[in-house]
């Protein structure tokens, strides 16, 4: 019971216990599906922006998040954190009709997160003020009153994470592996330079927003035990009250080569070896499969355990399949060579193995699913990468990835040969 209660959380427990007790019985074709169904309603306003809600009734809370595809790949470095930066300034100069205060008096907390082609504003709240957060959210983002007084206090801050951070031997691996997988520009850090902070000014910074936080470049995203047809309503209202901007292009790339990159980072004790894939016309969802299989393959026939396999979003809307694997004795390119030749094994996946594992995916998001705030960035990510709408199928387009498209990019991933960082 402990386990079972570990593992699904009070949630699922009861739908769980059903399935277990009803045994083959549950499998009759009657027999309610402990699954919720999907509950995504999308809506594309007028002025561009998108709305999306999806019903969550497990939950206690709702998370209202605001999501804009602009991020650390546009403009001068550190021009996207700077403008989440002084809007926070700018709003909190407001006093007690300041964004934060008022999602502070409706129960929740006003959150930020600037990352390489996007910036996303949430909070979490009471359901009943889903329609005061979104409203503030709103208020937030445009408020544009950059003082020069203002952006020394945030840029002396800026400087100090900058200090501050410290990645991880993993995330030197990962960040090393984007570096040679991307251009310049896009392995540009988050944070920015202190060259680039420099160069920034109150009127850069407004250009910028000007340039990049446009509606239709916006998603408001509602997830909770709220009724999704009013909540839709709420943030429409809400996002309806921007004005559509003179933006600029959105950068994305025209064509995605298949390509593989390797790198490593050490500290002389532990090693982590990388490599990344960029696979063409692979959907999301494929590519979540090919993870799974990736990962069984490389945990069965190597000695060290991979330590990550994942789909990377990447800049401009491009994900790839990055790989990393820890290895305390063994030097990185015999990890390497071990990897690769796990991966080119000409073992085609049957169709039993492609139902078996995106049925088990497709379970596993269902009971991993602790707060509506995971699923509130699945659709967020997908809305920047341009998929929302498949997301919103999510994870019932999982079933749709058959062994022969499996077996079609995992031959993909055996043709491809690894570019040397050495």
């Amino acid at each position: 019971m402990n386990i079972l209660l570990h593992y699904c959380g009070t949630r699922f427990l009861v739908p769980a216990l059903l399935l277990i007790l009803a045994g083959p019985f549950a499998l009759a074709k009657d027999a309610p599906n402990p699954i919720p169904a999907n509950s995504v309603v999308s809506r594309t306003l007028p002025n561009g922006a998108t709305v999306l809600a999806r019903s969550d009734p497990y939950a206690k809370m709702a998370i209202v998040d605001l999501w804009v595809r602009a991020g650390s790949v546009d403009g001068t470095p550190g021009a996207a954190h700077a403008v989440e930066h002084m809007l926070f300034k700018a709003s909190s100069a407001k006093g007690n009709d300041g964004s934060d205060a008022v999602v502070e008096s409706a129960g929740g907390v006003i959150h930020a997160s600037t990352l390489p082609d996007a910036t996303h504003f949430w909070s979490l709240c009471p359901p009943d003020k889903v329609a005061t957060v979104a409203s503030a959210l709103v208020n937030l983002v445009q408020s544009t009153d950059f003082t020069d007084a203002g952006w020394e206090i945030e840029r002396k801050v800026m400087r100090e994470e900058l200090e501050r951070a410290k990645p991880e031997l993993a995330d030197q691996a990962r960040a090393a592996l984007l570096k040679n997988l991307l251009d310049e520009a896009d392995s540009m850090p988050v944070a920015g330079t202190n060259a680039g902070l420099s160069a920034l000014t109150p009127d850069s910074i407004r250009a910028f927003h000007k340039a990049h936080y446009g509606p239709d470049r916006m998603a408001m995203i509602v997830v909770g035990p709220v009724p999704v047809d009013s909540a839709v309503e709420a943030c429409a209202k809400a996002m309806n009250a921007l004005e559509q901007n003179a933006a600029a292009p959105e950068s994305r790339a025209d064509s995605l080569k298949a390509r593989c990159v390797e790198a490593t980072a050490t500290d002389g004790k532990k090693t982590f070896t990388g490599l990344a894939f960029t696979l063409p016309d692979a959907d999301q969802a494929t590519l979540e499969v090919l993870c799974s299989v990736l990962r069984g393959r490389l945990n069965r026939d190597l000695s060290l355990v991979a330590d990550s396999i994942r789909v990377q979003r990447l800049a401009r809307r491009r994900p790839a399949v990055v790989i990393l694997v820890q290895s305390p004795a063994r030097s990185a390119s015999a990890v390497r060579a071990s990897v690769i030749e796990t991966l080119r094994k000409d073992e085609p996946l049957a169709a039993s193995g492609a139902v078996a594992i995106t049925g088990r995916l497709k379970w596993s998001w269902w009971l991993d699913r602790e707060s509506p705030t995971k699923q509130a960035n699945a659709l967020g990510t997908a809305f920047t990468l341009g998929a929302w709408k498949d997301a919103c199928a999510w994870p019932d387009s999982l079933t749709s990835v058959t062994a022969a498209r499996l077996n079609a990019v995992l031959r993909m991933v055996a043709d491809i040969a690894p570019e040397s960082s050495e």
